[in-house]
């Protein structure tokens, strides 16, 4: 829901056509009516909207349980407006100024994280079938808090957070540095790659000093960062 026309259609445009059934809203009035038609799964909102406030509809969408949100916005984003709106019972927040395709990635991590809450966590396997390797690192975006193998955890940033966040639902193909750029809202210039190459590093001797484990983010050379070991994206509920 956004109360500038144009970005509404340029959203609703582009996520019909890569598969989802959007739909959209120019008020919260207009929100609530469709969600009262429709079962949605999810809800783009706009942080700041004529005479409502985004982050007051959150928190009335949140109630539900059931529905995933995502927050836009249109200043740069910072700590506290990340704080404020993931307490709102948002599951993620962007800039407007964000690609398209990294929207569409975090909203395709955030319903899979919603299917996670209600399935169990360890697949069933057929006779003779067995999990490829069990799961040792586990993040939770809602509590910014990373699992390690020994099961302590690990507190994080909002940088912190979305950066691992991306590169987990990678699966542990390489993500190039302009593509983590992108999910920080961020341009692709040298000065902001070195600043994310250095906090990966502190990140890393962050969670060797917290826990005693290697944080298995690998520089992969031409190519940018993979996390290289078994892991999920969910809420520690469910862990």
């Amino acid at each position: 829901m956004d109360d500038e026309p144009v970005f509404t259609e340029v959203i609703v445009d582009y996520l019909n056509g890569v598969g989802f059934n959007a739909v959209g809203a120019a008020s919260g009035v207009e929100l609530h009516q469709v969600l009262l038609n429709i079962r949605a799964d999810l809800v783009i909102l706009d942080v700041v909207l004529n005479g409502e406030n985004g982050i007051d509809l959150a928190r009335q969408i949140a109630r539900h349980g059931t529905i995933g949100i995502v927050m836009l916005t249109d200043k740069r984003t910072d700590d506290i407006d990340h704080v404020t709106g993931l307490l709102s019972g948002a599951d993620a927040y962007l800039s407007k100024r964000t690609d398209l395709r990294v929207i569409e990635a975090s909203i395709r991590s955030v319903l899979r994280r919603i299917a996670s809450r209600s399935a169990p966590l360890i697949p069933m396997f057929g006779p003779g079938q067995r999990p490829s390797a069990p799961v040792v690192w586990r993040l939770d975006p809602l509590r910014w808090t990373l699992l390690g193998p020994c099961g302590h955890p690990v507190s994080l940033t909002a940088t912190e957070v979305t950066v691992l966040e991306v590169l987990i639902d990678a699966a542990g193909r390489p993500i190039d540095r302009s593509t983590l750029l992108k999910a920080l809202s961020k341009p692709d210039t040298e000065f902001n790659r070195r600043n994310l190459e250095t906090m990966l590093r502190r990140l890393r001797r962050k969670v060797k000093q917290s826990i005693g484990s290697d944080l298995p983010i690998k520089t992969v050379y031409g190519n940018g960062f993979a996390f290289a070991e078994s892991s999920l994206v969910g809420s520690a509920g469910v862990f």
